[in-house]
């Protein structure tokens, strides 16, 4: 267990880095995080005479490299060597004296299961998904998470972050595990806080996070049991789940700056950061929330509003007579769409609106463009500084292994365009109406004309140059017309 640095003071010089196990074989996982030692025994190094020394610089690789794997067996490392090699992790950096290993708030629930040998441990935390089922049936902020399917992006943590005092090193030993799936994920929590554009690190070192796990004293009463108390430290006592973290700290052993306490399992808010309390207007498959943007404030009202369809509502509503006047305009919008293509991106709800003609065009333009969002995905233009980041978002929400995936060539995506084209043939009938001008009005633009063109706009933005000129082209050259009348709206002033 450790003290926590905030982002801006650091209490002791960085240490340095010995050369005592430089004679072991390694491969660094990727450039940014994890190191495997392929073949090294963690047992030669308790045994070895300089073994503080290596235990030191094993501490110190980890604290740089974000995690370590040992690969060989270890199966001559007895539990109580586990534990050893734990504790003096954090002693030889620089651990308070007073504190030791962490011990498991619900050590003493029953539905904990033993090790292989049937003993248990206050120290060792047995993690099997069965058990855990029945441990957090009572935590609130994992809603959903025993079903299927399942958003797993809610489970990044940094382990007992939920603690005054968390750990400060972790030794997970893997010895049952599934023929596929189960695994474990780091990330680096240094390369986070280097993504970060300069205005945005220093508005997150002025941050802190309250970090509480409700679920630890709701489980207690559900068992009737007590909470273990204390926990690896002083500071760590009683159903105190509730502290407060830097978001950035800085790390004491290697001086690195790092995203610690912004975001997951145990995060329940930032702390002085107020809450626009605008409602999510889209869901996700699993039913968590989506919101978009863009968002406006309207400082004459008061009004917040996220989505385009309710805030053009909000200000045909509000300021009728403004701008080019009426958005909703009496018209038969009869576009719908039945596409059964995995959408990379939630839908709008038809929910009741004053004007539910839109609403339900908007439903069905979103779902035409979104089923093809394939197409555009490769040329996304995406800030270089969070492109990785996103692209991880988009391959976890559409299920697919890598960003790769989603290229389409050749003939496939030819058939693609054709599919697209296709598609779009009873949007561009719309268009055909009335040809005094390029809107489904004719020369009158309405909210269900600059739907499309947003997405026309998109389209030009992420296709390929030759392909977006074919797109113009298509059914007589309608979205082409449509995309050029809208360019005097394209800027708001």
């Amino acid at each position: 267990m450790a003290s926590i640095p905030n982002g801006k003071t650091l209490k002791v010089e960085p240490l340095k880095k010995g050369t005592s196990i430089d004679h072991l074989n390694y491969v660094d996982v990727s450039p940014i995080i994890g190191r495997e030692y392929p073949t090294a025994k963690l047992k030669d190094m308790l045994s070895a005479p300089n073994a503080e020394e290596q235990l030191r610089d094993l501490a110190i690789t980890i604290c740089e490299r974000g995690v370590v794997f040992f690969r060989t067996p270890q199966d001559d490392l007895s539990v109580e060597e586990q534990k050893y090699i734990t504790d003096m992790l954090g002693k030889l950096t620089g651990r308070p004296a007073e504190n030791g290993l962490h011990v498991h708030p619900l050590y003493n629930d029953p539905n904990n299961i033993p090790m292989a040998d049937g003993t248990t441990d206050k120290n060792i935390y047995v993690i099997n998904s069965e058990a855990a089922k029945k441990l957090y049936a009572t935590m609130k902020n994992r809603p959903d998470a025993l079903n299927e399917p399942r958003d797993l992006g809610r489970e990044w943590h940094s382990d007992s972050l939920f603690e005054n005092c968390p750990s400060d090193f972790s030794f997970l030993r893997m010895q049952s595990t599934p023929p596929a799936g189960g695994d474990t994920l780091w990330v680096s929590g240094y390369e986070l806080y280097d993504r970060l554009s300069p205005p945005f690190k220093a508005f997150f070192e002025t941050l802190t996070a309250t970090c509480a796990q409700p679920v630890f004293k709701s489980a207690c009463e559900a068992g009737g049991y007590d909470v273990m108390s204390p926990r690896g430290s002083p500071l760590n006592v009683d159903y105190e789940f509730n502290p407060s973290h830097p978001v950035i700290r800085t790390h004491p052993v290697t001086g690195w700056k790092s995203l610690f306490a912004g975001v997951g399992l145990h995060v329940s808010r930032i702390n002085g950061v107020t809450s626009l309390k605008i409602p999510a207007c889209r869901k996700f498959a699993d039913n968590s929330d989506f919101f978009t943007l863009p968002i406006i404030h309207d400082p004459a009202t008061g009004s917040l509003l996220g989505d385009s369809f309710d805030i053009a509502a909000y200000l045909q509503r509000t300021y009728p007579n403004s701008g080019a006047g009426d958005l909703f305009p009496a018209q038969t919008l009869d576009y719908v769409v039945s596409q059964d293509v995995p959408l990379l991106v939630p839908l709008s709800e038809c929910r009741e609106s004053e004007f539910p003609e839109y609403a339900k065009f908007n439903v069905n333009v979103d779902a035409a463009f979104t089923a093809f969002a394939q197409l555009t995905v490769q040329e996304f233009p995406f800030d270089p500084a969070t492109a990785e980041i996103s692209k991880a978002e988009f391959v976890r929400r559409a299920g697919v292994t890598c960003w790769e995936d989603f290229a389409l060539v050749d003939e496939q995506r030819e058939k693609t365009k054709d599919s697209f084209r296709n598609m779009l043939g009873g949007l561009a009938r719309l268009f055909l109406r009335d040809t005094s001008g390029p809107f489904i009005l004719g020369t009158k633009a309405s909210y269900a004309d600059l739907i499309v063109g947003a997405w026309l706009r998109m389209m030009r933005a992420c296709l390929p140059a030759s392909e977006w000129e074919e797109v113009r082209r298509w059914h007589g050259g309608v979205f082409g017309q449509l995309h050029d009348a809208l360019e005097q709206y394209a800027e708001v002033k």
